[in-house]
């Protein structure tokens, strides 16, 4: 035996296309609690009045596989059933224990009875009875943290295949996916949590979200603003989705007062080299050698210096750049203070503007480019007027991004 309101719940607008005689003649003699209502211009359907409870037997329920394979040696039972249905958005067919007849508070009703039209004679032909799944409750936000972050999750309900536990997730796309499981019966919870970096809106979502997994993941995550305490991973302190140089970008987009696009951008290693680069150039104030050396040189000059004397010397060349690039889809614009070293002049030609010069390396070793980047031009002359034999072999001596990186991580 069953309750009618767990097999049939859709609600059916009523209209007055059937008199309103016709239904109360036909709503005699049906069971308590029963009465037709108006399904389209001709067809009535047999639905719930509210009045009193309904109960109904002399049915079976198609189980589905999912549901047998589930079940395995528990006892079968309706509330388990309807909780199948539920959990995983199933609808459940029901088929008469007996020919077409079922028991709806003790009488006996035929299948052909739930629809009727009065005008005419009507059959349920290949028809089918289901048990209809409760629709889950709407998206609602929980709060998970670090502590000192917090960030509201919009979280909903979704389909899972189990007997026990209900599963919940977050709602589309997010750069932090919360899913997590409940078992109502043993009272338990449990959380898993999944890092997109391309899902970010904004590098500051992406920090908090890297904190925040990063909390969860050292067993210090909070959750509606109480502490999840849990076993650390064996992982926990690897910085596997790059906090630190993260951080770096967004200091960057403060000084520029920029916010660079990264959803759904990929970050290639070009992209991350050159915004290391800036970070270090600019924030840090560290010199840095680029990685490519050069067999051979071209550069233009404007001077009437007598360059002759440089023929076959060793010789340094310092000269400022205004470098304007696209990262991230915004537009940076800086100085770049450059010095070629390990040269020496190798030709001179005249040209219309100037003189074209020649470099080739000064020894076995390649010609190679140091760089310092500045924002501000005032910045760069206040730089340069420091005594040029103070600077100058700071920029001979610097380092490639590669080595002050490895100083850093050793200095950790």
């Amino acid at each position: 035996m069953a309750n009618f309101d767990n097999l049939f719940r859709k609600q059916n607008e009523t209209t007055e296309h059937v008199p309103k005689i016709v239904l109360e003649k036909l709503n005699q003699g049906l069971p308590k609690g029963l009465e037709y209502r108006i399904l389209d211009k001709e067809n009535l359907i047999l639905t719930p009045n509210g009045s009193s409870e309904i109960t109904f037997s002399g049915i079976q329920f198609v189980l589905p596989e999912k549901y047998i394979k589930l079940l395995g040696n528990r006892q079968h039972s309706l509330d388990l059933l309807e909780f199948y249905s539920t959990n995983t958005q199933t609808s459940i067919q029901i088929k008469p224990a007996n020919g077409n007849q079922i028991l709806v508070n003790g009488t006996s009703i035929s299948l052909e009875d739930f629809i009727k039209n009065p005008f005419g004679p009507c059959t349920i032909q290949n028809g089918a009875f289901y048990m209809l799944p409760y629709k889950f409750a709407p998206p609602f936000e929980i709060s998970v943290g670090d502590g000192i972050v917090e960030k509201m999750v919009l979280v909903q309900r979704v389909p899972y295949d189990s007997l026990d536990e209900i599963k919940y997730e977050t709602v589309g796309n997010e750069c932090l996916k919360v899913t997590y499981y409940l078992n109502t019966k043993a009272k338990s919870l449990r959380f898993s949590f999944t890092l997109n970096t391309r899902h970010a809106k904004s590098v500051q979502d992406l920090l908090d979200c890297i904190n925040i997994f990063y909390a969860f993941r050292r067993g210090q995550g909070f959750i509606f603003g109480r502490k999840h305490s849990c076993k650390p991973f064996p992982d926990a302190d690897q910085d596997t989705f790059n906090l630190r140089f993260w951080k770096h970008v967004k200091e960057l987009e403060n000084i520029f007062n920029i916010s660079f696009s990264i959803r759904n951008k990929k970050i290639t290693n070009e992209i991350s080299w050159k915004l290391e680069e800036l970070y270090q150039m600019l924030i840090e104030k560290n010199i840095i050698r680029e990685r490519k050396t050069l067999s051979k040189l071209f550069v233009n000059v404007d001077i009437n210096d007598n360059l002759e004397a440089g023929l076959n010397n060793q010789i340094c060349l310092e000269y400022v750049e205004l470098q304007t690039e696209k990262i991230l889809g915004k537009k940076l614009e800086y100085l770049l203070l450059k010095g070629i070293f390990n040269a020496k002049i190798d030709q001179i030609k005249d040209e219309l503007n100037g003189k074209k010069v020649s470099l080739v390396p000064f020894n076995e070793n390649q010609i190679y480019v140091s760089k310092l980047a500045f924002l501000k031009e005032v910045d760069l002359v206040n730089y340069q007027n420091i005594d040029r034999n103070e600077y100058i072999p700071a920029f001979e001596k610097a380092k490639t991004l590669i080595e002050i990186l490895a100083e850093e991580e050793k200095a950790e």
